[in-house]
């Protein structure tokens, strides 16, 4: 034993210090440290060469590959890799916390990309553990994800939820209405689809919302791609389309007559993208264009009256509770000789009588000949879909109808 500090400092005479052989063939007595030059090795008091103690390269975590099928974990996993697409929901079981040491991590990973839509990855605790002090699991919702558990050593596991958290963007660097992708349509009367994209939620600190590619029914509404869309029973109105978040990470659609809605259980977060008609047994068709303008798809005659000369406001078929920039086709007729004009424009502007001197109102011209004027306008509603019109002659016939409509959708 005396000679124990100097065989580990590798100091003294050449002869007082073990060579590798003389190392492999010592046995000495347990609890003895010696130096074969590399290594540390600790003898057991029976073992030729004693046991080796591991250097830092020797070291290495254990990966293993997680399938498109549930795993229930060991004690040995230490990086616990998806490494093939999900087809379904799947769940990994976090082994006893009792099965580790006190302060293990078991770190879950989606190493391609594998989640994606509702084929999310759950992390589920063992038996009677608990998960941040909790029963739940965790779900991995965004691909590419990443979480380390912590172990006790007893009964419990813990993590970080900022990991699963959707980004939130730094002041400046993502505002708040931006908004990509999500072109909507009508793949049958009681059906919309959304494609996907992102858009930043209507938070005063937004979060960035990703939205893979959704189908949503004209039902009470259900989690998932193909659920349910509504938060209430489906009668007519206008309905409005809202992208959700939870904390975690998870997105989905959700249908509101109300531009301010009780969200889902779980979700803090929602940005309105779109709004559609129904009329109580199928949803109005239109064609969404990527400029933003909505087109329906059979227009309609929305107002047949007889203009007068003092100013009238009438609603036009676009959705209410905000401002449209909407496209009609105005026709005019009058009395056989007589020149008329009605202006059409936005309530917001003064009122003014049709002249071309007064630049805030279209106006369409009829010239008192025997055939109707037709013209397209585009004008700005107020928030109750109206706009205003007024003729300069009286018992002018007005028709109009709204042929689409173009909206903001919180962009700014």
């Amino acid at each position: 034993m005396a000679r124990q500090p100097r065989q580990l400092a590798r100091q003294g005479a050449a002869a007082d210090l073990p060579n590798r052989a003389a190392v492999d063939a010592y046995a000495g007595p347990a609890g003895e440290v010696i130096s074969d030059g590399q290594r540390l090795r600790l003898q057991d008091g029976s073992t030729p060469g004693g046991l080796p103690v591991a250097m830092m390269g020797d070291v290495q975590i254990t990966r293993v590959a997680m399938v498109d099928s549930n795993r229930v974990g060991q004690p040995k996993d230490g990086l616990v890799a998806l490494t093939v697409t999900l087809t379904a929901p799947r769940t990994y079981t976090l082994p006893a916390a009792n099965a580790v040491p006190a302060g293990t991590a078991i770190r879950v990973f989606d190493e391609v990309g594998a989640i994606n839509g509702s084929n999310t990855l759950s992390v589920a605790r063992s038996g009677t553990n608990t998960i941040n002090g909790g029963t739940g699991s965790v779900v991995m919702s965004r691909a590419y994800n990443t979480v380390a558990f912590y172990s006790d050593g007893t009964s419990k596991w813990t993590y970080d939820p900022i990991s699963l958290a959707p980004p939130v963007a730094p002041a400046g660097s993502l505002p708040q209405g931006h908004l990509f992708g999500l072109k909507v349509s009508r793949p049958s009367a009681t059906s919309i689809a959304i494609a996907a994209g992102s858009c930043a939620s209507d938070d005063s600190t937004p979060a960035t919302l990703n939205l893979a590619a959704f189908t949503k029914n004209f039902v009470a509404w259900t989690a998932g791609t193909t659920g349910g869309l509504l938060d209430a029973a489906a009668s007519s109105g206008w309905w409005h389309l809202f992208v959700i978040g939870k904390a975690d990470g998870t997105t989905d659609v959700y249908g509101s007559k109300s531009l301010t809605p009780t969200l889902p259980s779980g979700y803090v977060s929602k940005r309105r993208i779109f709004s559609v008609f129904y009329d109580g047994s199928a949803i109005r068709d239109f064609v969404h264009t990527p400029s933003g303008w909505v087109l329906w798809a059979s227009p309609t005659l929305d107002l047949s009256t007889t203009a007068g000369t003092t100013r009238a406001l009438t609603a036009l078929f676009v959705p209410p509770g905000f401002q449209t920039e909407a496209q009609i086709r105005v026709q005019i007729s009058a009395p056989v000789s007589v020149v008329s004009s009605v202006s059409v424009g936005s309530p917001d502007v003064a009122d003014v009588a049709p002249s071309f001197a007064n630049v805030g109102y279209d106006f369409v011209n009829y010239n008192g000949g025997t055939n109707d004027q037709f013209t397209r306008v585009t004008v700005l509603t107020d928030n109750q879909s109206r706009i205003a019109y007024r003729a300069d002659q009286a018992n002018t016939g007005f028709k109009l109808s709204t042929l689409g409509y173009r909206e903001m959708a919180g962009r700014f």
